[in-house]
């Protein structure tokens, strides 16, 4: 089996970061992924449960109907109503007593939840990593926050629970994977399996690629459509020449939107990395739109690879790709209107978003938006 070239990326994961590549590479032999069946095999799960490499933590921001279908074991209509779009909790609630993990009380579930691209989840999983790795508990987690940590754990897991050896029957290797049966995703995984054989075997692959709009939460593909409708096609049409790839700074600022600068979003580092994606623009016009154009405050928008100030969100690798920010929606006080709360923007967000938007509430009046699932 040859090793994964940029072409044969970006024909199945167009959406991905190349990081991957060398990474991957690097590790197929010695973890004898070394087959046909093998390296397809590793791609459709790790694709699936990383929302196509673009999704390292667990997307816990269930509503209550999500909650239910999800985790019908875990929940009651009157708890998934308290819990929902409250991801800590829900995490608490969903693996306590199980996976290692204490009662909802000890936090164990929010603290080892989902991490890296196969999704490393429970105390007893994190420990086992940390064994294998020679680390602490403590020090586990935070490896399993960068990006060696995301892939490294996904090689582990596959080797110690012998996923080679079952890479002929994709159903039974996805329920390895994902821990339920069928597993969550399967077609989505058997798409991907299929694809990457016929891209290894020298076949051309003619659709769209995968990841990028898997949203984990309802298991649908969501799309500009769910969203504001003629407003957003506008915005999209008028805005896309403004979109990815950061820019030399220049004097005049280059605007994404009638309200937002690309400058908004730049690292805080000052390294120059100001990706951003479109959408994410779009979004927060809109949403400035509805507030009679209120200004916002975009407190971390893009961060590189390197940066070092706290992010206070588990989604990282959405600030590295331009597909998030935290924001404040100020006091204004031309207008008279006070300061807007955490919660008020969210019930913002879900009105005119539904449940395409990721957010939740960093603090009183921070809001961690993401739109890599729209």
């Amino acid at each position: 089996m040859g090793i994964i070239s940029i072409y044969q990326w970006r024909q199945l994961f167009p959406k991905a970061p190349l990081d991957f590549i060398d990474v991957f590479n690097s590790n197929f032999e010695k973890y004898g992924i070394v087959t046909l069946n093998r390296v397809s095999g590793f791609l459709s799960q790790t694709c699936v449960e990383s929302g196509g490499f673009v999704t390292y933590h667990e997307n816990l921001n269930y509503s209550s109907s999500g909650l239910l279908e999800t985790f019908p074991t875990y929940f009651t209509p009157d708890t998934a109503s308290i819990c929902a779009r409250n991801p800590e909790l829900i995490a608490n609630y969903a693996y306590a007593n199980r996976l290692g993990n204490g009662p909802p009380q000890t936090g164990d579930g929010w603290n080892f939840r989902g991490r890296g691209i196969i999704q490393v989840t429970g105390r007893a999983n994190y420990q086992e990593f940390a064994d294998w790795k020679n680390l602490s508990l403590e020090a586990t987690m935070q490896y399993l926050e960068t990006f060696d940590g995301f892939v490294e754990s996904a090689f582990w897991f596959w080797d110690t629970r012998k996923c080679n050896l079952i890479c002929g029957d994709i159903s039974k290797l996805s329920t390895k994977v994902n821990g339920k049966n069928p597993a969550n995703g399967l077609q989505e995984r058997i798409e991907v399996y299929d694809a990457a054989r016929l891209v290894f075997s020298g076949g051309n692959y003619t659709g769209s690629g995968f990841g990028g709009n898997w949203h984990k939460d309802t298991g649908d593909y969501v799309s500009l459509k769910n969203a504001p409708g003629d407003e957003i096609a506008a915005l999209v049409a008028r805005d896309s020449d403004n979109t990815q790839g950061s820019h030399t700074k220049s004097d005049k600022p280059i605007r994404l939107t009638n309200n937002f600068y690309r400058d908004q979003f730049a690292c805080k580092d000052n390294c120059g990395a100001d990706t951003v994606d479109i959408k994410l623009g779009v979004f927060l016009q809109v949403l400035s739109n509805k507030l009679e154009n209120r200004p916002f405050n975009i407190i971390l928008g893009t961060i590189c690879w390197n940066y070092k100030g706290e992010v206070k969100c588990d989604q990282r690798m959405q600030h590295i790709l331009g597909k998030a920010a935290d924001i404040q929606v100020p006091a204004w006080a031309a207008r008279g209107f006070p300061a807007m709360t955490s919660i008020e923007i969210i019930k913002l967000i879900e009105n005119v978003f539904k449940d395409v938007i990721y957010c939740y509430a960093i603090d009183s009046t921070t809001v961690h938006c993401d739109v890599g699932n729209w």
